[in-house]
């Protein structure tokens, strides 16, 4: 050995075998937390595993639906709906498609509970249930499935309402997120092919849509803002405060009423039902 070489010390040699065994163990670690910590893919969607259907005829598939029988479009000042379809959580792991008791009333269609319960009374809203679809670890085709079923509750809720509630009144179609991409669905499937929903849709009402960006254009209507005495149009209350919201919505439903009372004919009122009486036979007396 020269006198410039030094000897290599045991604790030198040891240093590249511990560094690669602590960057071994890094990594396991790294990899252990990722497949523990990651959400579990889920089980392909199934109709037959996916929740309860709702029954729209009960008044428990309903977030929010009037208690009384709703005053017709023969009636003055003409009554005016809101269709609304909320939004809904990812939060949900369970399955592709959430659960009609999934959470309560109120926290299941926050942060709309609150301003909707400060509309006034005449002003009647429809809050369906829906299983919505939840975006989970898998296949995209199982959510588009999801999707589709969720697309079918919507129509159900809407299509009650049709048939027991509309009574000729004046509606908007409206929803937080997803639930306006519902509530555009109703209108080209269901109200753009019927001319007499058509004559009585007073336009879309929306939230977290950027509806100036993307839903206005979409839908071919101008903003509420834009035409204050012509329907339809849109409304993006997204961002209002509950009492602002609630205001703003007042104030476009209160204004289609008036708009419809000087601008549509009024309907004939259905003649109640006929009663029917059972008359006894009359027999004549035999002259014979």
């Amino acid at each position: 050995m020269s006198e410039h070489e030094t000897a290599t010390s045991p604790l030198t040699r040891l240093v590249p075998g511990l560094t690669l065994l602590a960057l071994v163990v890094m990594i396991s670690s790294a990899i252990f937390h990722v497949v523990t910590l990651s959400p579990a893919p889920v089980p392909a969607f199934s109709r037959e595993t996916a929740p309860p259907a709702p029954d729209y005829e009960a008044y428990e598939s309903w977030y929010n639906r009037p208690d009384v029988q709703t005053e017709g479009g023969w009636a003055k000042p003409w009554g005016v709906d809101l269709i609304w379809y909320a939004g809904h959580s990812d939060n949900y792991a369970s399955g592709w498609n959430l659960p009609l008791d999934w959470a309560g009333r109120d926290q299941a269609y926050q942060p709309d509970a609150e301003w909707f319960g400060t509309l006034p009374s005449p002003l009647m809203t429809f809050v369906p249930q829906i299983r919505h679809a939840v975006d989970q670890p898998g296949e995209a085709e199982d959510y588009q499935a999801a999707q589709e079923l969720a697309m079918e509750d919507a129509l159900a809720a809407f299509d009650y309402y049709a048939q027991h509630d509309h009574r000729q009144r004046g509606f908007f179609l409206g929803g937080r997120g997803y639930g306006a991409e519902l509530a555009k669905s109703i209108h080209s499937q269901r109200v753009d092919g019927s001319p007499l929903l058509k004559k009585y849709f007073a336009g879309f009402i929306v939230a977290d849509h950027d509806a100036a960006n993307s839903f206005q254009p979409e839908v071919g209507l101008p903003t509420c803002a834009e035409a204050a005495d012509t329907f339809p149009c849109v409304l993006d209350i997204s961002g209002l405060a509950p009492d602002a919201a609630a205001a703003a919505v007042e104030t476009q439903m209160a204004g289609m009423s008036a708009w419809m009372d000087d601008n549509v004919g009024k309907p004939a009122e259905p003649l109640p039902p006929l009663e029917t009486i059972e008359i006894a036979p009359v027999h004549k007396p035999d002259n014979q």
